[in-house]
């Protein structure tokens, strides 16, 4: 598993990574589907499907990166160098290896859940102030002009 993060530890990687969450102010419960998305697009298919099978199956965010974590224990202790073993000699990596940033995922993942819908002609502010204006159109308190349910008044006309 090292080989698709770069030579990394998930160790390091959830240590990088859970910094760019903080940075990306995605801290608590509220994104964790967005953050699974993101841990299914960056580890192999293989680790991903191996998470999928655990029962009950995880949801949350640290449910994930507790098992993620757990396996690449289990891949490192398997792969470890024993004593009077002959040394297995790797083939050169195919590239570079530039950064050892987490990887940036697409910009469709990093939008954050659209704001919830608001009544019909209101804008964010006039939601907390509706109770306290009073209406142009009807002289009434509880809504502004735009939704008065009166018929609207002619505007007067300044010379």
């Amino acid at each position: 598993m090292a080989a698709q993060l770069n030579g990394r530890t998930a160790e390091q990687f959830f240590a990088e990574f859970d910094l760019w969450l903080q940075q990306a102010h995605w801290v608590g419960d509220a994104f964790d589907k967005t953050k699974i998305t993101l841990l299914q697009r960056i580890f192999p298919e293989r680790l991903v499907a191996t998470v999928q099978m655990v029962r009950p199956m995880p949801t949350t965010y640290k449910e994930w990166r507790e098992i993620i974590l757990e396996q690449d224990h289990l891949y490192q202790r398997r792969h470890e160098k024993k004593p009077g073993s002959t040394p297995v000699t790797k083939a050169p990596p195919s590239k570079p290896q530039t950064s050892q940033a987490p990887p940036v995922p697409p910009r469709s993942i990093l939008r954050p859940p659209p704001p919830p819908k608001l009544p019909q002609g209101m804008a964010p502010m006039d939601v907390d102030r509706t109770e306290t204006r009073t209406c142009y159109n009807c002289g009434q308190r509880g809504h502004l002009a735009n939704v008065c349910p009166q018929p609207k008044k002619p505007r007067e006309m300044r010379t």
